[in-house]
């Protein structure tokens, strides 16, 4: 297995989470193989591993990325434009749990 320098380490672990997002989205988490997550990526399917521990753990690190990113548009984009309505806020919230329901690709991935 051949060293990556620091910053192909970045690019090729940035490049693994974003395969593993169409990935998970398109086949589950199950059904994805490890594979899949280092097809055309320019590294052998034994070097994923010293990126990530497993494919579980890759899902987690993009379950936490995008649960943060969530998080930080919800408050951007409900709580703080409404502050001083809070029915708005609620509504706003209410509205964007449904939406994240309905379309998430992650919480696809996990039926």
């Amino acid at each position: 297995m051949r060293s990556f320098t620091s910053e192909e380490r970045e690019i090729i672990r940035n490049k693994i989470i974003d395969r593993g997002k169409e990935c998970f989205a398109i086949y589950g988490i199950k059904k994805t193989s490890i594979e899949d997550l280092t097809r055309n990526l320019g590294i052998a399917k034994s070097s994923f591993y010293s990126f990530f521990n497993s494919k579980e753990d890759l899902f987690l690190q993009i379950y936490t990325e995008e649960r943060e990113a969530l998080k930080d548009n919800l408050l951007e984009n409900s709580f703080l434009k409404y502050r001083k309505e809070p029915y708005k806020a609620i509504k706003a919230y209410l509205h964007y749990v449904l939406d994240i329901a309905n379309n998430h690709c992650l919480e696809k991935s996990l039926h």
